[in-house]
């Protein structure tokens, strides 16, 4: 009799799931409940389960231990080991009350995690009030796993939305479970996404600057712009305030603009009051106002064909980049920047010239259009160090292109290519000129089996259109407005490609008796020989503007032959199939030059003696295992008997344990009749990071002037890494700066700084 009273109530518990749930579900989904024991009531429309109780529904579940259902109301109380789940978010508790239909309820002493980005909150009362949105009391918050977190925030009272922020009040900031720090409202990123807010700041001193705070204030402006505030504390030199725009209004247009501004508490009206690395280039800096306006930007002119690109690096003074370089607003992090968004570079920190760019390009089926502005910053010229009126800088206002590519001509076994040019030269003190220049080149290419060789016959025709005359020192005193210049060139190259496999195992190896074999060893080799031919022209009537107004007359063979070592590894994969890797194992080129113009001059024998044949030229790039690696670039004088100049370096890998790499560059004093060198220098480098203990990383970076034996830049990083967060000790040395720096980063509270 028990046990058909049992069946009995399952059966009307079912039939009134089914049927609130085709009721009140649009999806015709159902709640699915399992449980070791099922009551059901039919007078007051409850069902209640006991023991393993699991309510689900597609991917979304509640357990507990007793689950009591109100049907017409959709609630479900329930007690005892509580654990749910709603889309990726999961609850724990001791006590809940949700709405099933609206998605609503409450949990005692309960914890929600949210994977995305790993957050938990712990909380005596939490209560759910919409789909994203979470209210809690006396809670712990934190990103940490594990019973006591390394680092947790412990608030009276919050709010969390999921895809957005939490906001604590009343928080204290706690190490493992020592509070340290207070705060009567923070407000906590809960995704990985933008949100407008103040960013952690970036704190920090240096025997240069002093000791340094740069608050940051990120604002949203909507999905496709924003904007952050810098207001940046130097102790020695003042206030500076930072300004950054970024946009993507389409998939063709982004756009970076950064400008900084600083009343400087120092000034050097005499170069003596400059920090002594400042002190080399004989230009004085006595201006406080400072400021550096730069950025890039990516778009298009009406239509997405036409791209434009606008490049901005416009500076107060010679002085600035060099002395902010590290930080938010440092010189280091905005050229990082350019590289990883645009790909373009800026000019380095102790360049005298910023240059400023606006281009125009549209390719075509046959040609290539491009337009330019540039102009040129001259920083020697600022400031009262040079008069401003003899600048005798170049700017292109403006610069037209059109590359015409290589086609065939008709009727004529030949290919034509062209490139056009015009430009026209605006200078402060200095002749102004309109530029044409046209360069026609014909070309055929003739292949054979194990030959190519392709003749060239370039034809150059340049044409000034003088506007001013001024600080120029013509052959003749006669200054004509109308120049013009026709030049010729001729080239012949010739290349092959030739290989031959080897075999590096017997034919009858056994695969199994190994976990891989190298089988074969391919070698490419690829010999090529160049001659170039530029007859010896008068050009010194015309303006010179840039290398194209002086072409060099040139008689050279160049020679030059690549090797690439390829070997072949076999070995077998899970399934016992036979599986071929290729590794490039050795590449290796030689390359020297004959001059035949210096083979034959006659002026200054006594002085320098002839030297036609140029340094050989040795490239190595030796992969010794798919972790370590030996790269190398000499070039060595047959005359002098000796290295002028190498390049080496060695790298040494280890997934996520091991990065490391060692090189040298050097260079020798060469007085010869067309090189003149006069110092010797030897500079040695080494750096990498190594993972030595679980869980501490150690970084370091050194480079060592081994010709004046002394230390052009060291550093050194102590990193403890953890699940939820990283303690970086940093220690830095140049020649002109000391920094020291403690970094706190914790998982989803960004950094902070000291």
């Amino acid at each position: 009799m028990l046990l058909n009273k049992k069946i009995f109530n399952f059966i009307i518990f079912w039939s009134i799931v089914v049927f609130s749930s085709f009721a009140q579900a649009k999806n015709n989904s159902l709640w699915h409940l399992e449980a070791n024991k099922v009551i059901a009531q039919n007078s007051t429309k409850i069902i209640e389960a006991l023991g393993n109780v699991y309510l689900y529904k597609g991917q979304n579940y509640l357990q507990a231990d007793y689950i009591r259902y109100y049907i017409d109301t959709n609630w479900v109380y329930l007690k005892g080991n509580v654990k749910i789940k709603w889309q990726e978010d999961i609850l724990e508790g001791k006590e809940a009350e949700f709405d099933l239909k609206n998605k609503v309820g409450w949990v005692k002493n309960g914890t929600i995690f949210i994977p995305t980005p790993h957050i938990y909150v712990k909380a005596k009362y939490m209560e759910k009030k919409g789909p994203n949105t979470y209210k809690f009391k006396e809670a712990t918050f934190t990103s940490c796993d594990g019973k006591t977190p390394a680092w947790s925030l412990k608030t009276k009272s919050g709010q969390i939305t999921l895809k957005g922020y939490a906001t604590l009040w009343n928080t204290k900031f706690l190490i493992k479970n020592v509070p340290v720090l207070y705060t009567p409202i923070l407000i906590v990123p809960a995704k990985n996404k933008r949100q407008s807010g103040l960013l952690f700041p970036q704190l920090g001193y240096s025997s240069l600057n002093g000791f340094n705070y740069n608050q940051p204030y990120f604002q949203i402006i909507n999905q496709e712009q924003d904007l952050t505030i810098y207001e940046n504390y130097y102790s020695k030199r003042g206030l500076m305030h930072g300004l950054e725009y970024r946009f993507t209004p389409n998939l063709a247009t982004k756009g970076l603009l950064r400008l900084d501004y600083l009343h400087d508490l120092k000034t050097a009206p005499f170069q003596s009051e400059e920090p002594s690395f400042l002190q080399t280039d004989d230009l004085i800096r006595p201006n406080a106002d400072r400021f550096w306006l730069r950025g890039k930007v990516n778009s298009f002119l009406f239509y997405p064909e036409w791209q434009t690109k606008l490049d901005l690096d416009y500076v107060s003074d010679q002085n600035y980049l060099r002395e902010f370089k590290t930080g938010y607003s440092g010189f280091n992090q905005s050229r990082k920047e350019f590289l990883q968004q645009f790909g373009r570079d800026i000019q380095e920190a102790d360049s005298l010239t910023r240059v400023n760019s606006l281009q125009i390009l549209r390719s075509f089926d046959k040609y290539l259009f491009d337009a330019k502005l540039v102009y040129t910053e001259n920083l020697a010229y600022k400031n009262h160090n040079l008069p401003a009126a003899k600048d005798p800088t170049i700017q292109r206002l403006p610069e037209l292109n059109l590359n015409i590519y290589k086609t065939k001509l008709p009727y004529l076994p030949l290919d034509l290519q062209t490139n056009v040019q015009s430009v026209y030269f605006w200078r402060q003190y200095g002749t102004r000129a309109e530029r044409l220049d046209i360069y026609p080149i014909l070309s055929k290419t003739f292949k054979y089996p194990y030959l190519t060789i392709i003749p060239k016959f370039g034809y150059r025709e340049t044409f000034y259109l003088i506007d001013k005359y001024q600080n120029e020192n013509p052959l003749t005193d006669t200054k004509h407005k109308y120049l013009q210049r026709n030049i010729y060139n001729f080239s012949i190259s010739s290349y092959s490609e030739l290989y031959k496999i080897y075999d590096l195992q017997k034919q009858n190896y056994n695969l199994k008796d190994k976990k891989f074999h190298f089988t074969k060893l391919k070698h490419i080799i690829k010999p090529e020989i160049i001659y170039n031919f530029q007859p010896d022209k008068d050009q010194r009537e015309l303006p010179y503007f840039d290398s194209l107004d002086r072409i060099s007359p040139k008689e050279e063979i160049t020679y030059d032959i690549n090797n690439l070592f390829i070997l072949r590894k076999d070995y077998l994969n899970s399934n016992g199939t036979l599986k071929k890797e290729y590794f490039n194992f050795v590449r290796l080129k030689f390359e020297q030059s004959y001059d035949f113009r210096e083979a034959r001059r006659n002026n200054d024998l006594k002085k320098y003696k002839r030297r036609p044949f140029s340094d050989l030229l040795t490239q190595a790039q030796i992969n010794i295992t798919p972790y370590l690696s030996f790269s190398s670039k000499t070039y060595y004088s047959f005359y002098l008997k000796k290295l002028t100049e190498q390049e080496q370096i060695l790298n040494l890998t280890w997934p996520d344990k091991l990065t490391s790499f060692i090189s040298l560059d050097t260079q020798e004093p060469i007085d010869e009749f067309k090189r003149h060198r006069s110092n010797r220098t030897k500079i040695l480098k080494l750096g990498g990071s190594i993972l030595f203990i679980p869980h501490w990383r150690l970084s370091l970076l050194a480079r060592y002037d081994l010709e004046k034996h002394k230390d052009l830049e060291k550093s050194l990083t102590l990193t403890y890494l953890h699940q939820c967060f990283s303690l970086s000790f940093l220690f830095s040395k140049t020649d002109y700066e000391q920094r020291y720096q403690v970094v706190v980063n914790l998982l989803n509270l960004g950094s902070i700084g000291k």
